[in-house]
C-alpha cells in the first residue's frame, strides 16, 4: 500500500487506534524518524541501539534525570513541540509566544489530535477530552475532578518513551491557567533558554472566583517604560488620561492587548472597561477584535454600560442611537427631572415604559454586536434619581428603597432580563456604589433603609458590586460580617485604591498623587480577600490606571492575582512565593519593596535610590524578566526626582520674576 493510501486508511480508523498506528509506524521507519522501541515492535540490534541512543540524547537535551529540568529551549534553539488540539490551539499558541519573547525560539504548535513525531520533549495542553494525550497519561487521575472549572494541573511524565510536560484541567480555563502558571511562574530562563523542573507534579484551585481589573480607556496605559508612560499623559499629568489610548485606534489596540497579556499570564479573568466602545479608537469592529483576542486569553471583557444618567449609556461615540445623550437629545419628554422639577439634560427617567424599551433595544444591539464579551458592568451613573411624580411615588412605596437605590435597580432590570435570555453565562455586574455592611448602606441617604429591598428584587443573573474601599480594617469589616441574603447569582467587591478616585495606604506618599494614581496598597490584599472569602463571596475588583511598567501597579496586580487564589494565606507567604522570584531572591525583594515605598523628599536620596535599583538591574544572576523589573524601579525612582525638584525649580523662577524690573 502506498503511503497516501496507508493514511487514507489510517484516517479512517478510531482515534485510538490511529494514535496506536501512528506511533508504530514512527517506531519502525528508522530511516526518516527516530525509532522509539515501542512494544510489540520487532526491532534489530543497531535499531535498538540507535533507539537508545537517540532517546538518551534527546532525554538529555530535554532535561532528564542527568539534567534535572526539563529542556523547551536551549541557547535559542526549540527541544519541543507544543500539542494543542482543537480548542486549545490559543493557549497553545500563548505558550509558545511567550518562548519566543523570553529566548527568541519559536517552538511549533502543532493542533490536529495526532501529536508531532518530533522533537521527543512534548508540551501537551488540553483537558482529558479535548486532546487524547493527555487522557492518556492523566485521565485517570481522581485530581482532575476535584480542580472546578478553573483549576488547573502541571505534570511531568513518560509517554511511549517520550518525555511530556502537561497542561491540563477540567475546562479550557483551567487549561489557560495551567498555561499562565507555567509561563508567570514555572519557568526558569537563562540566556535564550527555558526549562521545567522535571519532577514538576502539582493542581491548583483559585479561592475567589471573579479577578477582575477596572479601567476606563483613557486610564489603560500600558507604555513599555515609566517615561514613555509620563510621555502619554497631557502635560505629564495623569488626571487627564492618555491621549495614546483613547484617541488612535493603533494606541487602544496595542495598550487593550498588553494589558489582556499580563492578566491572562496572571491568571486574572476579567477586564471592566468603561469607554470600550468609541469612534475615535474603532467603534464596534475594535470592540469586537479586542474582546475576541481577550476570550482566546482566558480574559472577559465586561463593558462599561450606564442605564440612567452619564457615561454615555451603550456607546461613546456620538454617531450612535444607543448612546444616552443622543437618545436625551432626541426625545427631551423621556429625560429625569431634578427635585425643582427641572428637566436634567442626558439622564432618563426610569419609569417611563420607552425607556425601559430602549434599554432594552440597547442590550440586545450591544449583545448581537459584541458576541465575545463576557458580561457587562452596569452603573446608574452615580447616586442618580430622578424627581417626576411617578418615580417619587415609586420610591414612597414600603416594598421599595426610597433612594437611588430604587432607580439603580428599575433601569438595570431590563437590561438584565434580555441578559438572561441571550447570555445566560454572562457576568452582569452592577455598582451599588457603597459597602453593604448597615452604616455604609445608610450613606447613601438620610431615607435609605436596611436591608435595602434591590437585594430582593434585582434578576438573579446579576453580581452584585458592593464598594470596599471603606472597609479595608477590622473596624471597618468586622470578623464575621456578610452581606444581607439576596436573590444574586454572587456578589463581588470594588476598591478604589490605586486610582484618582483612592487615597495613599500611607499618607506620606507624597508621590502616588494625584488621588493614589501611583500607589501600592499590596499589603491590604490578604486582609480583603480573606474577608472576601470568610463571607463566602465571589471575588475582587481592583482599579488598572497603569500597566506592569509601574511596579506599584504590577506589585497590586501580583497580589490579586496570589490572594485570589489564596485569600487564606499571609502576605509573609506572598512575598516568598511571588515577590522573592520576580526580584532575585529573599534580600533583593527586601530592598525593592524598600525603595518602592520610600517616602523620602530630598531628589539626592531619590538619586541614590535609583542607582542603587540601577545596578541591581545589571547583576547577571538576574533573569531578564528580573532585570526588567529592576529596570522599571529606577525609571519610577527617576519619575520622582522630577517632582520633587519640581517645587525647587518654581520657586527659583518666581524669584527671578521678583528681581527682574
Amino acid at each position: 500500500m502506498n503511503q497516501e493510501a496507508d493514511s487514507g486508511v489510517v484516517r479512517q480508523l478510531p482515534l485510538k487506534l490511529r494514535l496506536q498506528a501512528y506511533n508504530e509506524q514512527i517506531s519502525s521507519n528508522s530511516e526518516t524518524t527516530k525509532p522509539h522501541g515501542t512494544p510489540g515492535i520487532a526491532m534489530n540490534r543497531r535499531e535498538r541501539l540507535l533507539s537508545l541512543m537517540t532517546c538518551l540524547t534527546c532525554l538529555f537535551l530535554s532535561g532528564s534525570i542527568f539534567a534535572g529540568d526539563l529542556v523547551l529551549v536551549q541557547q535559542g534553539k526549540a527541544h519541543c513541540a507544543i500539542h494543542a488540539p482543537g480548542e486549545n490551539e490559543w493557549a497553545g499558541r500563548r505558550l509558545a509566544d511567550r518562548l519566543f519573547q523570553f529566548t527568541g525560539a519559536r517552538v511549533e504548535v502543532h493542533t490536529g489530535e495526532l501529536p508531532p513525531a518530533e522533537p521527543l520533549l512534548l508540551v501537551a495542553i488540553g483537558t482529558p477530552q479535548s486532546n487524547p494525550l493527555v487522557k492518556d497519561i492523566v485521565g485517570t487521575d481522581s485530581r482532575i475532578e476535584e480542580l472546578g472549572v478553573e483549576g488547573y494541573l502541571l505534570q511531568s511524565a513518560s509517554w511511549r518513551g517520550r518525555a511530556v510536560l502537561i497542561g491540563s484541567g477540567k475546562s479550557l480555563s483551567g487549561v489557560n491557567n495551567a498555561v499562565s502558571e507555567l509561563v508567570s511562574w514555572k519557568l526558569k530562563l537563562g540566556e535564550q533558554t527555558a526549562v521545567v523542573a522535571d519532577d514538576l507534579n502539582e493542581t491548583d484551585r483559585p479561592g475567589l472566583r471573579y479577578r477582575i481589573v477596572w479601567t476606563w480607556d483613557g486610564h489603560c496605559n500600558w507604555a513599555a517604560t515609566v517615561d514613555e508612560t509620563m510621555a502619554l499623559y497631557v502635560n505629564g499629568n495623569p488626571e487627564v488620561g492618555s491621549m495614546a489610548v483613547p484617541y488612535t485606534p493603533d494606541g487602544f489596540r496595542s495598550h487593550f492587548t498588553r494589558a489582556i497579556d499580563y492578566f491572562s499570564d496572571h491568571k486574572l479573568n476579567g477586564l471592566i472597561v468603561w469607554g470600550f466602545l468609541r469612534d475615535e479608537h474603532g467603534g464596534l469592529e475594535m470592540g469586537r477584535d479586542i474582546s475576541l483576542y481577550a476570550k482566546r486569553n482566558n480574559v472577559r471583557i465586561l463593558p462599561g454600560v450606564c442605564s440612567q444618567g452619564g457615561y454615555s449609556g451603550f456607546i461613546f461615540s456620538k454617531t450612535n442611537k444607543f448612546n444616552l445623550e443622543v437618545w436625551c437629545q432626541q426625545h427631551p419628554e423621556l429625560q429625569a427631572l431634578n427635585e425643582k422639577g427641572e428637566s436634567v439634560p442626558g439622564m432618563i427617567n426610569p419609569s417611563k415604559s420607552e425607556n425601559q424599551q430602549w434599554l432594552r433595544d440597547g442590550a440586545e444591539w450591544l449583545f448581537a454586536n459584541l458576541p465575545d464579551i463576557g458580561g457587562i458592568n452596569l452603573e446608574n451613573g452615580d447616586f442618580m434619581s430622578c424627581y417626576c411624580e411617578a418615580c417619587r411615588a415609586e420610591r414612597a412605596k414600603p416594598e421599595n428603597d426610597p433612594n437611588c437605590f430604587w432607580d439603580m435597580m428599575t433601569s438595570q432590570q431590563p437590561i438584565l432580563e434580555v441578559a438572561k435570555l441571550r447570555r445566560p453565562d454572562g457576568w452582569m455586574t452592577f455598582a451599588t456604589y457603597a459597602g453593604f455592611t448597615e452604616a455604609t448602606a445608610r450613606n447613601i441617604s438620610k431615607t435609605a433603609v436596611y436591608p435595602p429591598k434591590f437585594v430582593q428584587q434585582t434578576p438573579d443573573n446579576a453580581i452584585c458590586q458592593w464598594t470596599f474601599t471603606g472597609m479595608t480594617t477590622p473596624a471597618t469589616w468586622p470578623d464575621g460580617a456578610r452581606p444581607p441574603a439576596a436573590r444574586f447569582q454572587d456578589q463581588i467587591g470594588l476598591l478604589h485604591h490605586g486610582s484618582l478616585w483612592g487615597a495613599p495606604v500611607d499618607p506620606a506618599r507624597w508621590w502616588a498623587a494625584p488621588g493614589a494614581w501611583a500607589d501600592e496598597y499590596s499589603t491590604l490584599m490578604p486582609f480583603v480577600c480573606g474577608r472576601v472569602l470568610q463571607a463566602k463571596l465571589g471575588g475582587l475588583v481592583i482599579t488598572g490606571q497603569n500597566g506592569n511598567q509601574f511596579p506599584a501597579h504590577e506589585l497590586n496586580y501580583l497580589a490579586l492575582e496570589y490572594f485570589g487564589w489564596h485569600p487564606e494565606r499571609t502576605y509573609e507567604q506572598f512575598q516568598h512565593d511571588r515577590l522573592e522570584p520576580c526580584y532575585g531572591g529573599a534580600e533583593r525583594a527586601g530592598v525593592f519593596l524598600k525603595l518602592l515605598r520610600d517616602t523620602v523628599k530630598a531628589p539626592a536620596d531619590i538619586e541614590a535610590g535609583r542607582l542603587q535599583a540601577q545596578q541591581m538591574s545589571e547583576e547577571k544572576e538576574l533573569d531578564l524578566r528580573q532585570r526588567a523589573r529592576w529596570v522599571n524601579l529606577a525609571g519610577e525612582l527617576a519619575r520622582r526626582k522630577k517632582l520633587a525638584e519640581a517645587p525647587a525649580k518654581q520657586a527659583e523662577t518666581s524669584a527671578t520674576k521678583v528681581e527682574t524690573p
